[in-house]
């Protein structure tokens, strides 16, 4: 087995810690508070383009722009820390896993680091064969990432030593989905593999494009691919339940619910399609194509679109709620907390939306227009 370079990466990010810059408040504009002070907690400007999810864990928040990696206070804004960390996953967020944090990136060679939460202290890294452009996975023992080199990798998440790589027979660009001892992962040629958490073959199944792969529901897997197509697979066996053809590529994770998957396409739709027969219920359309992956939280469905958007429909009726309009593509998906909003834009914005003065909105009583800066602006819609 490959053990972690521990000398070397250990050198590498101790002087990370105390050579490369520990970047402060005048990397990226201090957080503001924009226009009507109930409906935007606060904006950070990054100074790069934002194309991942945000992770708040433990009210702080975590995110990469530029390939830096970025900590702030959630109910302020205000910068923690920030690092030139060359993170190659733009496309994927860092993950939280026990009292550390994991991402991929480059520091002479790729690989993939655990720090320290609080304070970004290197605790280890492991060498990988290629770039990493999606988010790993955690079971709470081991950290699964997919790599630009065909292989999925499985590490100790405390320790850095490898358990087991699985090879594949493409780049793996899409994350790794964990479900108790199954470990789903798939290849651009198109090929799913259902493995067990020993890195086992269990089944493969070919769907001739690359796949996104939802949470598990009730023993399905739901996955949509570059060619529009949604499948409802059993991960069992790996049968195919249904499928349901959208306008055009599906490129984010599918949204389940007890009654229905949710589907966010290249066709700038948001497809809502019932869970039994894959049969659709109602769609959306924004004014731009959907990388943004929806997020449920209770009755909302909430994405982001290319139009610069940020919506809230009516899971059930996809009745519009709200929207906001943010400066930049939404590439990211939402992160939803009791009372926030959080996303990143590619202009480099980072918000904090107060979810309650948003539903006060919804009724229409209020159109608020706020400015980010003495340039541009945002605009809450309400209907």
């Amino acid at each position: 087995m490959k053990q972690q370079h521990t000398s070397r990466g250990m050198g590498i990010a101790l002087l990370l810690l105390a050579a490369l810059t520990r970047l402060a408040c005048d990397n990226g504009t201090a957080p503001t508070v924009s226009g009507p002070i109930d409906t935007v907690a606060w904006t950070y400007e990054t100074g790069g383009e934002v194309f991942s999810s945000p992770l708040v864990v433990d009210d702080v928040l975590y995110g990469i722009s530029a390939g830096d990696c970025i900590s702030l206070q959630v109910q302020s804004g205000q910068l923690r820390w920030r690092y030139m960390a060359t993170i190659t996953q733009a496309y994927g967020s860092p993950v939280s896993c026990g009292a550390f944090l994991y991402y991929a990136g480059r520091m002479g060679d790729d690989a993939l680091f655990a720090v320290d939460r609080n304070t970004f202290a290197p605790r280890w890294d492991f060498p990988l064969g290629g770039w990493v452009t999606s988010t790993p996975a955690c079971d709470g023992k081991t950290i699964f990432v997919g790599s630009l080199d065909s292989t999925l990798y499985a590490v100790d998440a405390v320790g850095g030593v490898e358990r087991w790589r699985f090879k594949t027979g493409d780049r793996i660009m899409n994350p790794p989905r964990v479900h108790e001892d199954y470990v789903f992962v798939s290849g651009e040629d198109g090929v799913l593999y259902a493995l067990t958490s020993t890195g086992t073959i269990r089944w493969h199944r070919e769907f001739g494009a690359a796949l996104y792969l939802s949470s598990v529901q009730d023993g399905f897997l739901y996955a949509g691919d570059d060619n529009g197509l949604l499948h409802a697979i059993d991960i069992a066996s790996g049968t195919v339940s249904w499928e349901y053809k959208a306008g055009d590529g599906i490129a984010t994770r599918p949204a389940v619910s007890r009654s229905a998957v949710f589907v966010t396409s290249k066709d700038s739709c948001l497809h809502a399609v019932q869970r039994s027969s894959g049969t659709l219920s109602w769609k959306y359309h924004t004014g731009g194509r959907i990388y943004s992956s929806p997020i449920l939280d209770g009755k909302r469905v909430y994405f982001g679109s290319n139009d610069g958007v940020l919506y809230a429909l009516d899971a059930a009726t996809g009745a519009e709620a709200w929207k906001f309009a943010a400066r930049g593509w939404i590439y990211s998906a939402p992160v939803v907390t009791a009372d926030r909003l959080y996303f990143g834009t590619t202009s480099g914005t980072y918000y904090a939306l107060n979810r309650a003065a948003l539903e006060e909105n919804e009724n229409g009583v209020k159109r608020a227009l706020h400015a980010v800066n003495d340039l541009q602006a945002d605009e809450l819609i309400s209907r």
